[in-house]
């Protein structure tokens, strides 16, 4: 085995006073492993560097200055990078950090040049193809599906984004949702067909790619995780069949839970190290072994890597009895990331404090790797589908009906005994060493296994490996080479074993028992690495607590008692018909009194046809009626209202108001305007109220005023027109009213303009505010200097363009922000349009903090439309081609 820590791989210091190594928190080796990228922390940005592997494999090469060893630096992330990874045929490479976004990243035709700011030379050009903005917080791990159709990103906004790989454009195919906590570890399974997560919300989540639904919560190994941990990277084994989290408990220490595809079963756990595990990375590769006993027989299985918080490496081989190799103390932080090579030999290793671990191994350690001819065969028997593994675009079609993977095979076609993985033989090992199966240290053949029951309940498994018949064993000579016919797999029709189960019982360690007594937050491990089966956990269900006594209630006094609306008149009758599923239901209310006795009854009644379907019943006169497919509002002459669903179904107990002075419905959201000035707004898809102590009372100034109209938005903001020319809205973001119009405003009677007429499409389309637009006064009534009209103009379309925002109506923003360009263009005002230009082209990187579009409309299109209404002024060509060239190399990297 050869470990060296290659000095010139790193991402620079940090500006303190301890000048410290910037951290490097993700590293991937290339498919073709010629080359390696790390992510992490730059100078003063995040950092994204590929490296050449060469300098590492031969000394020669890192001496000679010719070769070179970094191949490119890109600084294009706004903060740390968390992770880097190849896609599966090398052409991308994706990142992702904490400016939450994903870069996607492409070699570039021209060569290199040197890292910017400083004289260091590359021999790459990498270009960013992509930014994926979708995120609200920092992406901690990133993984492509395998046929690179599909890039998954985790964030700690507790969701997961699959995006769609297949056009130039990458857009969200699907966000999932289901954790509770920060998500920090994401994989897709091998052949495509499930996409695992884990978060430190104490659950593992498995996700069908069929439907993005999830197949299995799995939360039992992490119940007892405290603490935290950077990230949380699990991994499949290449042949898809088990799962290894990071950061799981058992026994009170930490473990790596191995979980079974079959049934996702969870029988094992890797233990041994001393505080949680934070990453897994399995070899691509499947490895073969052959023993020395019995002539020939081989164990195909498969190689992965465990990083932990305690500063260690251990690397696996589920043929072997404990691992292959621990490397303790590598680095003096948290290990965060690995990555084999093809050939399932280099392993690479990244730490916080900033250093990269390369460690090489020998084929008589890690065994010989199968061909692809062994390997499609492979697959072949365990999916039904064949395996390409030297195509870079991989998708497999599972075949439920074919056993799982054995992991003994015979040069033979007969099927063989497999070993069960579940029974692992433990054994201590009490120092780093390196575990290689020699002809001192056999593999022998034992007819028994002991089971050890602890006093609490736990077991331990000493399993031994279990032979096949005399009759299969083989010739030494003919145990080099394997055919696809000779490959055979294991099936449930094989006999039982014969193996003796001897059981032992065992005191409880008074180590352990004192270590549990404590509660200690991370409790001292055992004294070696083991492959240890998970004894049956019982869940216990807690008692609810008993309440605490009566709430009391506070009463507050309404606001707004200091001016008086007139309320509605009754009338006779009210009716009303909505379409529900095709149906056309007539909804009635009537005033005709019924008696009770001495009291009145008035009666609302929705009925299809003339056959009635429901009937509703109130003691006081019905003064409004307002009603949809979705919700019905009746206001009383008590001032109560109410509100019920199409079916009848009431939606809330009457609601107290001082009296009914205006109630409109559109869409899901009611608006109530009481006497005594209050205005309510409820969202009925939410069933909560959007606005809270909100009075008329800062609009109404003077004493003849008068409210003439009262209405919605479509995003159910409040608008309130007055008998002055003012018209009003209700903006929930600021949580005041803003002036949208004002007729007899001096600025707005100076300007001249011509108001946007919308047809009836561009109102549907856009959903434009009747009340805005309506309320709005054409040309010019009062003759001023023409200076004086100019600026009206231009300071009344900025108005226009602001209310717009404010109602949020998309259609009204573009008329009005187009005809205020007009207008900068003729008065030739070059600044302002040159600002205009500049918020609608952002920035030339993607940033979090500029959003590609503004009400639902994209700002690069609106560019091109100022642009083409700039073009024919000769004073503005200069303005014109720079943002036009500068949109045009946007669109190109895009």
């Amino acid at each position: 085995m050869k470990l060296l820590k290659p000095p010139w791989v790193n991402h620079g210091k940090s500006s303190s006073k301890n000048a410290t190594k910037n951290p490097i928190s993700a590293i991937d080796f290339h498919p073709k492993g010629k080359k390696f990228a790390t992510g992490g922390k730059g100078e003063d940005s995040g950092r994204v560097a590929i490296w050449n592997v060469q300098p590492m494999i031969n000394s020669k090469c890192e001496s000679d200055e010719n070769i070179p060893k970094l191949l490119c630096q890109m600084d294009n992330h706004l903060a740390n990078v968390n992770c880097v990874r190849w896609s599966h045929s090398g052409d991308y490479l994706a990142s992702a950090g904490d400016d939450k976004l994903v870069m996607i990243w492409q070699l570039s035709q021209y060569g290199g040049g040197t890292v910017f700011g400083s004289s260091q030379a590359t021999t790459e050009s990498w270009r960013c193809k992509a930014t994926l903005l979708g995120h609200e917080g920092d992406i901690l791990d990133i993984t492509w599906a395998p046929n690179d159709a599909r890039l998954a990103s985790a964030s700690i906004d507790n969701d997961i984004i699959v995006w769609d790989m297949r056009s130039s454009k990458p857009e969200i195919l699907k966000k999932l949702k289901g954790h509770t906590g920060l998500v920090k570890g994401v994989s897709f399974d091998p052949i495509g067909k499930y996409l695992a997560s884990q978060s430190e919300d104490k659950s593992l989540r498995i996700w069908r790619t069929s439907d993005w639904k999830e197949e299995k919560a799995i939360t039992e190994p992490f119940l007892e995780c405290s603490g935290t941990t950077p990230v949380l990277r699990l991994d499949w084994s290449p042949e898809g069949q088990t799962l290894i989290s990071a950061h799981a408990i058992n026994g009170g220490g930490p473990t790596a839970q191995i979980i079974d595809r079959d049934g996702w079963k969870l029988q094992r756990d890797l233990v041994g190290h001393r505080k949680a595990v934070t990453c897994v990375r399995f070899s691509s590769c499947l490895y073969q072994k052959k023993s020395n006993v019995n002539n020939g027989k081989r164990i195909i299985g498969n190689t992965c890597a465990i990083g932990s918080k305690d500063l260690c490496i251990s690397v696996w081989q589920n043929f072997l009895k404990r691992p292959l190799v621990v490397l303790r103390d590598l680095f003096t932080e948290p290990v965060l990331d690995l990555s084999w090579d093809y050939t399932g030999r280099r392993l690479l290793a990244c730490s916080w404090d900033g250093t990269v671990a390369f460690m090489e191994f020998d084929k008589k350690e890690v065994g010989e790797t199968l061909s692809a001819t062994e390997k499609n065969s492979f697959f072949k028997r365990v999916y039904g589908s064949s395996y390409a593994s030297d195509q870079p675009v991989r998708v497999i079609r599972e075949n439920p009906l074919v056993p799982s993977i054995p992991m003994v095979v015979e040069n033979d076609a007969t099927p063989l005994q497999s070993a069960d993985q579940s029974k692992l033989a433990p054994e201590p090992i009490n120092e780093v060493q390196l575990v290689t199966p020699t002809s001192s240290q056999p593999l022998m053949p034992i007819g028994k296994q002991v089971e050890s029951r602890m006093a609490d309940g736990r077991r331990r498994i000493t399993p031994m490996f279990i032979p096949p018949p005399s009759s299969l064993s083989l010739d030494a000579t003919h145990a080099t080479t394997i055919t696809s016919d000779q490959i055979t797999f294991t099936s449930s029709a094989q006999p039982s074993s014969q193996i003796v189960v001897e059981r032992l019982e065992e005191g409880v360690d008074d180590d352990f028992e004192k270590q549990k007594s404590e509660k200690k937050t991370s409790a001292p491990l055992p004294e070696h690495f083991d492959v240890i089966k998970r004894p049956r956990m019982t869940a216990v269900q807690s008692t609810p607590k008993k309440s605490q006594g009566a709430l009391s209630v506070n009463f507050q006094g309404a606001g707004g008692g200091r001016i008086k609306l007139p309320i509605l008149e009754a009338k006779r009758m009210y009716s009303s018909s909505v379409e529900q599923n095709g149906i056309l239901l007539n909804i009635e209310a009537n005033n005709e009194a019924m008696t009770s006795g001495r009291d009145s009854l008035h009666k609302l009644i929705c009925s299809r046809g003339s056959t009635k379907s429901w009937e509703q019943v109130f003691s006081s006169r019905i003064l409004a009626l307002e009603c949809n497919n979705q919700v019905i509002c009746v206001g009383t002459e008590d001032g109560s209202f109410h509100m019920f669903s199409v079916e009848g179904c009431r939606k809330f107990p009457p609601i107290v108001t001082s009296g009914i002075s205006s109630l409109q419905v559109l869409r899901h959201f009611v608006f109530l305007l009481t006497s005594n000035g209050r205005v309510n707004v409820w969202n009925m898809s939410t069933s909560i109220s959007t606005c809270r102590n909100v009075s008329v009372e800062d609009i109404l100034k003077g004493s003849s005023v008068e409210i003439v109209n009262c209405s919605l938005t479509v995003n159910g903001m409040p608008v309130i027109s007055l008998r002055d020319g003012n018209t009003y809205a209700y903006s929930q973001p600021i949580e005041s009213w803003v002036l949208l119009a004002a007729l007899e405003d001096p600025v707005t009677k100076s300007c001249d303009v011509q108001i946007p007429a919308f047809s009836a499409k561009e109102k549907k389309e856009y959903s434009l505010s009747s009340t805005f637009s309506s309320s709005l006064r054409p040309r010019s009534t009062v003759r001023c200097s023409t200076e004086v009209q100019t600026a009206c103009t231009q300071s009344y379309l900025e108005h226009q363009v602001c209310a717009s925002l404010a109602i949020e109506s998309p259609g009204e923003y573009r008329a009005w922000l187009l005809a205020l360009v007009k207008h900068l263009t003729t008065t030739a005002m070059e600044h302002r349009l040159r600002s205009i230009c500049r918020d609608l082209l952002g920035p030339m990187y993607k940033s979090p903090a500029w959003s590609p579009e503004i009400l639902g409309l994209s700002k690069h299109s609106l560019l091109k439309e100022i642009l083409v209404i700039i073009l024919p002024q000769v004073r503005l060509q200069r303005l014109y081609t720079e943002f036009a060239e500068q949109l045009r190399l946007g669109s190109d990297q895009k």
